[in-house]
């Protein structure tokens, strides 16, 4: 009887044990995997690059100022030849996907001297056949100028009407020194933006999120502002412009280019996990 009962505990026990060892193996990670990494070794398909410009910006975007190679990607501005509309010429990248909510980061060294903008956002904007904007939903990261102020805004259009929410932060150190990571993680009830990890930044009034909910592809771009200091007049993309001429501010010093991401971790983490 002893023997007979042992046995029962023994095939108990390892039943148990087989439970539980179960469960480990399908829990679910703490940190959830990116959906897509991208490290920059060459140009992927997921990319497209803009033709265009816009209302502020006395750039012309071209696919030849946006190099992918050796892990990273390198956004150049340049000047423009004599039959431009636009003074100088550089690049914005962006993906063909929409994304619904999600956690976007971006491992960048931003050089924004005096007069230059470089952003990282995400952005869905709608025209009709003359450039006017029937739809727009952006979330911005930027570099207006300088890089020890870091400018958080979202932009959206309600009753044909451009609204705008905003905040400069002053991180404490250069962000143009080295490379960090700097992220948007978007839900439905708030977006907070992060710098290596650490936020920095938050939006979740009730009224402005229930606007954001529209699905919106990722950008980067590197831009030269009709503000001397780089500053967007109250919304940095107000219209897509194709004919304007306008003049050239004082030309910033410095042009090297800006650089998007390091090695394998350009695009540490990427997905829509909400």
């Amino acid at each position: 009887m002893k023997k007979q009962a042992f046995i029962r505990f023994l095939i108990f026990s390892a039943i148990v044990c087989l439970l539980f060892s179960s469960c480990a193996t399908l829990k679910t990670p703490d940190v959830p995997l990116p959906a897509w990494t991208d490290g920059f070794d060459d140009r992927d398909p997921r990319w497209n690059t803009g033709d265009w410009t816009f209302d502020q910006n006395l750039c012309r975007f071209d696919r030849e100022h946006a190099a992918f190679s050796n892990g990273m990607l390198t956004l150049t501005i340049s000047k423009a030849g004599t039959n431009s509309d636009r003074p100088y010429r550089s690049a914005e990248v962006f993906t063909s996907e929409e994304y619904k909510y999600g956690v976007f980061t971006a491992r960048m060294k931003p050089n924004s001297p005096s007069g230059v903008v470089t952003s990282f956002f995400l952005l869905h904007i709608d025209f009709d056949k003359d450039w006017k904007a029937l739809e727009w939903y952006e979330i911005d990261i930027e570099f207006p100028g300088r890089t020890d102020i870091v400018s958080y805004a979202l932009h959206w259009m309600k009753d044909g009407e451009m609204r705008h929410t905003g905040k400069e932060v002053s991180p404490g150190i250069d962000l143009g020194k080295d490379f960090h990571d700097f992220t948007i993680d978007w839900t439905r009830g708030s977006i907070i933006f992060l710098i290596d990890g650490k936020e920095s930044c938050r939006f979740d009034d009730p009224a402005v999120m229930e606007e954001l909910r529209h699905p919106m592809s990722l950008h980067m771009n590197y831009w030269v502002s009709e503000s001397k200091d780089g500053s967007d007049p109250s919304c940095p993309r107000s219209s897509r412009s194709r004919q304007n001429t306008i003049q050239s501010p004082t030309p910033p010093e410095n042009r090297d280019s800006t650089l998007f991401g390091q090695s394998t971790t350009a695009f540490s983490h990427v997905n829509s996990i909400y």
